[in-house]
């Protein structure tokens, strides 16, 4: 841990200044959490942890820091970078940083030199906090006597502070597509989330939760971990993803919950494909496949699949094995959730499904010259009705979300957080979609998954569906690459199950079956493993860049 007292001052002053009546009830997590003191919070590999154990160990942290910088609070907007870990310490330090006023930055545990480098020097943290030198075990003893039952410090928290508009996290973009930005997310931000989450989703304190995703996306660490603790439910955390474990907890009464279920389950495209790819392999009985569907089917309520486009082959292999079609959402790191399928109704492949609650959202073709506003509408709807402009049906433009979900800006990037904004509020999330059976559909990244051929706007994942249906294939990107003639032209990535059974002829045949000529890949490429980051997405500016150039 590294520190420097200067960014510090003293809470004190801040403690005991007037009251404030806090705006519109948004508090963090951690104020919200003394109803489920006596009930369980997490359950990692070493220890179960109730909510009022959780709450005192995230205060022995903040008094820990206290003590080592001397002083008793952080200035406005301090930051405290830590690599996340997959255990509740990661919720210890999260809540201690809160406690204290500051702004968590949460980064991957993996990675390199070079992203540590420049995170460090875009955020510009007064402290750097080594999370996995926290102990397990933490000394009581040595913390400074709270009455945590009288609710002092939450009391004072509740009124002191206006937390609406107050950074919580600055959570970094994937940099799929460009260097990651600093998403700005405020109290009030992460609250919307929550919110919109724990309506359609119907999030109850009975649910119990596997978590085995990053802690340093927005996935893992509001869908998940900070949704489950909002409501007082149970989250049980593996420290990685391993399909084996995974198998055994979804379908197992576990001891550490007293012989129950977990019931909720939310993973990225990738992981269902691992499952999938393990049951093939290790479950081969039919006694056990039985035992799986009926235990899945009636003891399980929700599994959920977001961060990357789910392939349609995936979706129905895992509705064969478990009796669940995936509830499939879209969301961003600047936006949370926006869109997602219902949780009780007919959830329709490769749709994303209806704005959730307080989401607004409409679709535009860009007129920088003839609209004041930036923008022409196509569709313009929210969680209770959608207007389609005439003469506009199935036609594909540009996503823009507004709403309290809506992050506040990119850090020290003034510029480009101008650019993302009209200026009626809408956040462009650079993201092709299109409007059709009464539901969303995303085509494709703008940038990325829109191919301009021969004058053709051609969809990337629409082709990966396609190509995705061969038995024989097992992963898929497809990108433009550039042409002299064409401008651009189809190329596919692709990896195989039996390269020996497979000719690229074979596979453009396959492919004049499933779509139009100008869809159909110009070059295919097998590899043996798809570079895809932690969340499941591919790169495809750098695929193209080191397979193509």
């Amino acid at each position: 841990m590294k520190c420097d007292p200067k960014y510090l001052s003293c809470w004190n002053r801040k403690r005991h200044s007037g009251r404030v009546k806090n705006e519109n009830n948004i508090l963090p997590t951690f104020l919200n959490v003394e109803k489920d003191f006596g009930r369980t919070a997490i359950i990692d590999f070493e220890k179960s942890l109730k909510y009022e154990d959780l709450f005192r160990e995230s205060e022995i942290v903040a008094r820990k820091i206290q003590n080592l910088c001397g002083c008793k609070s952080f200035d406005e907007n301090e930051r405290v970078l830590f690599q996340s870990v997959n255990d509740r310490r990661y919720t210890v330090i999260t809540w201690a940083i809160w406690m204290l006023g500051g702004v968590c930055v949460p980064i991957s545990k993996s990675c390199s030199n070079s992203d540590l480098e420049y995170f460090v020097q875009d955020v510009e943290p007064s402290i750097i906090f080594e999370s996995s030198l926290l102990p397990f075990q933490l000394d009581y003893d040595t913390a400074v006597e709270v009455d945590i039952k009288e609710g002092n410090f939450i009391n004072h928290s509740k009124t002191d502070v206006k937390y609406q508009n107050k950074p919580a996290m600055i959570v970094y973009t994937s940099g799929t597509t460009d260097r990651p930005k600093g998403v700005v997310l405020t109290h009030g931000n992460l609250c919307s989330q929550m919110s919109g989450m724990i309506q359609s989703w119907g999030w109850t304190n009975q649910d119990r939760i596997l978590h085995t995703l990053p802690l340093h996306h927005v996935h893992g660490i509001v869908n998940v971990l900070m949704t489950s603790l909002q409501v007082g439910a149970l989250c049980y955390m593996l420290p990685q993803f391993d399909a084996k474990q995974v198998w055994r907890c979804l379908t197992e009464p576990l001891p550490q919950l007293g012989g129950e279920h977990i019931n909720v389950f939310m993973g990225v495209p990738t992981m269902y494909a691992k499952l999938i790819q393990y049951y093939n392999k290790h479950i081969t009985d039919t006694q056990t496949r039985d035992h799986i569907k009926h235990v899945c089917q009636s003891k399980i309520r929700l599994m959920v699949s977001g961060s990357a486009a789910l392939p349609e082959p995936v979706m129905t292999r895992w509705e064969e094995i478990t009796g669940h079609r995936l509830l499939e959402r879209y969301g961003m790191t600047e936006i949370g959730m926006a869109l997602s399928n219902p949780l009780h109704g007919p959830r329709i492949p490769g749709s994303v499904g209806l704005p959730f609650p307080n989401v607004e959202v409409c679709i535009v073709k860009k007129q920088e010259e003839r609209s004041e506003k930036g923008y022409e509408v196509i569709v313009q709807g929210d969680s209770s009705h959608t207007t389609v402009t005439p003469e506009c049906d199935n036609m594909i433009g540009e996503l823009y979300v507004r709403g309290p979900n809506v992050f506040s800006e990119y850090w020290n990037k003034p510029h480009a957080t101008h650019k993302s904004f009209t200026t009626d509020g809408y956040f462009k999330t650079g993201d092709s979609v299109v409007f059709g059976d009464e539901v969303y559909k995303i085509v494709g990244r703008t940038s990325v998954d829109i191919i301009k051929s021969g004058g053709y706007k051609i969809g990337a994942l629409e082709i990966e569906r396609h190509i995705l249906s061969h038995p024989n294939i097992t992963d898929c990107a497809v990108v433009g690459v550039p042409d002299e003639i064409w401008g651009q032209k189809v190329a596919t990535v692709l990896v195989v199950a039996d390269q020996g059974k497979m000719s690229v002829d074979e596979i453009k045949d396959f492919c004049k079956d499933k779509m139009s000529p100008y869809q159909i890949p110009k070059v295919v490429l097998c590899v043996e493993v798809m570079p895809r980051n932690a969340m499941g997405k591919v790169n495809k500016k750098e695929l193209v860049k080191d397979l193509f150039s």
